[in-house]
């Protein structure tokens, strides 16, 4: 008999992976008790596993597939992040810049606010449970409003304070992102999401990641869900305009996953760039923010195992409504998204 050749080897040892990789996601699923899930990875810059489970929409007995759209939450501050270091790249925006510098228009307060500080949430802007601006409180808590253009978003939190002096403190807040987004569109000289399609979007055939608020009728949108009881329930309708930029659009696993590979592959962003965006960033004391935020991501370093070298991990997870959203890098690029049965408050991720 024939000893099977290498490239067998190699296709019996992916095969396998596979298989495991199935039965992990099966288990997870049957675990965490959701309506869907769907997870992908990269390895050495291809995507070589993707995959869904369960119903994109449980009343029609639709299967959820990897071409489903999940909200993604927070994890939308990375990829506006990615839009940010291409303009970094190109020269339109500089992250030490005011603000002032691209988009003129703002409070006074808000002037000599930079990129950096806003995409590290070290420039003082309030969240959601403190803004002081309180028609803006009422449309961030109801999400019923639409808002068309990323600018008008700033008056939900323009008549707030700022909570301490920017670069000495820390705090998350989608509002940065908000107001940063502002400021992209400003600088670019095209509307946030033509910015996003034309910089990040295409380049990296992200065809299944867009704003929540605009349904394209070839998308596959997954309903999400609330869990009461023993069921399932559908989110009430919302608009997530108001929170575009820093927790309000769509994706897919594989498109967060291409996303991932066009950081560690090289080519896309600068590779001084990158460093620059996933350095955890430092106090105006010199300590390093509490939850070792870079610029857009989350950054730090552990040790697998006890003695061992350490793994540099960046992520940045995302909670919306009926949804949740985790995207990270080991040794290789990987991502899962899911509808939720649990609701969820707060920013978490």
């Amino acid at each position: 008999m024939d000893s099977p050749s290498a490239d067998a080897h190699v296709d019996t040892a992916s095969a396998r992976r596979t298989s495991e990789a199935d039965r992990w996601l099966a288990q997870h699923y049957e675990a965490i008790e959701v309506p869907a899930l769907s997870a992908a990875v990269a390895f050495r810059g291809e995507v070589v596993w993707s995959r869904a489970i369960g119903w994109s929409d449980i009343e029609r007995a639709t299967r959820a597939t990897p071409e489903t759209q999940f909200r993604i939450g927070s994890t939308s501050k990375a990829v506006t992040a990615t839009l940010t270091a291409r303009l970094v790249d190109r020269g339109i925006v500089d992250l030490d810049e005011p603000i002032s510098s691209y988009k003129a228009d703002l409070p006074d307060k808000w002037q000599a606010l930079t990129l950096r500080q806003l995409h590290s949430h070290t420039a003082g802007i309030p969240g959601y449970e403190n803004n002081r601006d309180w028609l803006g409180l009422l449309d961030s808590l109801f999400l019923l409003k639409r808002y068309d253009d990323v600018a008008d978003a700033l008056s939900q939190f323009n008549n707030s304070r700022l909570l301490y002096e920017p670069g000495t403190s820390f705090y998350y807040s989608s509002f940065d992102v908000v107001l940063a987004s502002a400021v992209l569109q400003a600088a670019g000289g095209q509307s946030f999401m033509e910015l996003l399609q034309v910089e990040v979007l295409q380049p990296l055939e992200m065809s299944n990641t867009g704003a929540d608020h605009v349904r394209p009728s070839r998308a596959e949108r997954a309903v999400h869900y609330r869990r009461k009881g023993e069921k399932f329930r559908p989110w009430r309708d919302v608009d997530l305009s108001s929170k575009l930029a820093g927790g309000g659009l769509v994706s897919t696993p594989t498109d967060l996953v291409r996303l991932g590979v066009a950081h560690l592959e090289g080519g896309f962003v600068a590779a001084e760039t990158v460093q620059a965006f996933w350095e955890p960033q430092k106090l105006a004391d010199g300590t390093i923010n509490e939850q070792y935020y870079a610029i857009g991501w989350r950054s730090d370093r552990f040790p697998l195992a006890e003695g061992g070298p350490d793994v540099w991990q960046v992520h940045h997870g995302g909670v919306s409504k009926g949804s949740k959203c985790l995207a990270d890098r080991l040794s290789r690029a990987r991502a899962g998204c899911r509808t939720d049965g649990e609701r969820q408050g707060g920013e978490l991720l």
